[in-house]
Formats: structure tokens, sequence, C-alpha cells
């Protein structure tokens, strides 16, 4: 139950990373976030910090993988590749 939960999560934190680099991206969808004050592409700034923000929920759903141990740990992953 828990490997499903942390995939529903995941998936959920995944669907999100998208969206946010598809607005950093620029795509025209400027009137679906912040309150429809930028309608098309968002302003370079805030294109930026879309884009940090779709790295960041990537790293969520890694964390919420690790955490359930759906995935090895990155860490530890990183050690093999290393060898």
């Amino acid at each position: 139950m828990t490997s499903l939960v942390a995939a529903v999560a995941a998936l959920s934190f995944v669907a999100m990373g998208a969206f946010q680099a598809s607005l950093a991206a620029g795509a025209p969808l400027g009137a679906h976030v912040l309150g429809g004050g930028h309608p098309g592409r968002l302003p370079a700034r805030l294109r930026l910090f879309s884009g940090i923000a779709g790295v960041l929920l990537l790293g969520f759903a890694v964390v919420v993988l690790a955490r359930a141990r759906v995935i090895s740990p990155p860490a530890e992953a990183a050690g093999w590749l290393a060898v």
C-alpha cells in the first residue's frame, strides 16, 4: 500500500514539475497561473522561478520514492556510479 501511495504522490510531483518546466520553456499558459496576471508567456524572471520549481518538484518525487523504498536512495545509486 505504501508503494502505491508513494507512486501516486511521485506521479503528481512529476506532473506538476512538467507543467512548471513547460512554463519555464515559454509555453503560453500564463493565463492559467498566478491569477492570470500574465496572459501568454511568463516574463523571464517568473520563467526562471518556474524552472527552479520544476527541478525541485522532480527532486521531491525522487525523495518520496526513495523513502518508500520503491527506488534505492540517490546517494547509494551515486556510489555505484562512481565504481
